[in-house]
């Protein structure tokens, strides 16, 4: 594979590390960059200098190492040179902005990186090596994965909510892998669980931590596993076998568990409400006569009995 950097990305990269060996009283390479560079200071053209100092630094990048660990790590996902001609790494300036993907043909990675990853070449290698796992996975038929691939959401908070947790089940699935491979991890097990338990706060202690302990060691799942996990707590606790009474508790009866299907509609539901009104109770029981208040009821089929209440009268 062809491996490519940002000009801007490898200019910082190059500036620091001459710095940091010069700080170490290594002034071999600062006497050999400036050498170069003053050559360069000496053309005429602005715009050849800036071709000319893209070279030189691209030049440094690559005696530096640099892009010795990229290559390293990309070794280790022998599946990807079948399929992937070239990987650019980016210049990311924050957080997240950090992350890799597929063009839209599936044959060139972009992933972008802060220039500060590269301060430390065992950390740069630990989140390269999770980024293209998610590559990887992408790029496996067995994963499925398809990036318009989304579930109907009834607002931007449920959208926010299913995308937050189709993340966290991912990434929960990729250190697992990388623990049975013996590799290190962007996050330990502690930071993964209240990552998960924040999104699913909903579910009882007992369930919540049996449910994650499957996906912790889980040996494969699939893209629509994550979707169906992310949008419908019903189809999580199925999946991983998980029962939601276990350890004698349950869950609020003032707040069923978002993505829970309705028991009405069967539809999965972000947004409930409760029945009050001993009338529109009486209605929901006349067509459902399994049905209590205590299970709650979405709010589109409240809205949709109490319109009727009002067609029909009292």
């Amino acid at each position: 594979m062809l491996i490519r950097s940002d000009p801007a990305l490898m200019e910082e990269i190059v500036f620091w590390e001459i710095k940091r060996r010069e700080e170490q009283g290594d002034l071999q390479i600062f006497r050999t960059y400036h050498q170069l560079a003053d050559a360069i200071y000496e053309e005429p053209s602005t715009i050849r200098r800036e071709v000319e100092f893209a070279k030189l630094h691209e030049k440094f990048f690559r005696v530096m190492g640099f892009e010795t660990l990229i290559a390293q790590v990309l070794s280790e996902f022998a599946p990807l040179a079948g399929k992937v001609a070239e990987v650019f790494v980016a210049r990311a300036i924050r957080p997240q902005d950090e992350g890799a993907d597929l063009s839209h043909f599936g044959n060139r990675i972009g992933i972008k990186i802060r220039a500060e990853r590269f301060r430390d070449a065992e950390s740069l290698k630990t989140f390269m090596r999770h980024e293209f796992y998610h590559v990887a996975d992408m790029l496996d038929p067995t994963f499925g994965y398809e990036p318009n691939d989304v579930q109907q959401v009834s607002s931007p908070a449920e959208e926010s909510l299913l995308r937050d947790r189709y993340k966290v089940l991912w990434n929960i699935l990729i250190e697992s892998r990388l623990r049975k491979a013996g590799k290190p991890t962007m996050a330990g097990r502690e930071e993964r669980f209240a990552e998960f338990e924040a999104l699913y706060q909903k579910l009882p202690l007992t369930p919540r931590v049996a449910v994650f302990d499957v996906l912790w060691s889980a040996e494969q799942l699939t893209h629509r596993d994550l979707i169906e996990m992310a949008s419908n707590t019903e189809y999580l606790l199925e999946r991983t076998g998980t029962r939601l009474d276990q350890g004698g508790e349950r869950p609020s009866e003032a707040a069923p568990l978002p993505g829970s299907k309705c028991p009405l509609c069967r539809f999965p539901s972000y947004t409930w409400g409760r029945v009050s009104d001993e009338i529109t109770a009486r209605r929901i029981q006349e067509d459902f006569h399994d049905w209590s208040p205590s299970y709650g009821v979405c709010v589109r089929c409240i809205e949709a009995y109490e319109s009727q209440e009002q067609f029909i009268g009292r």
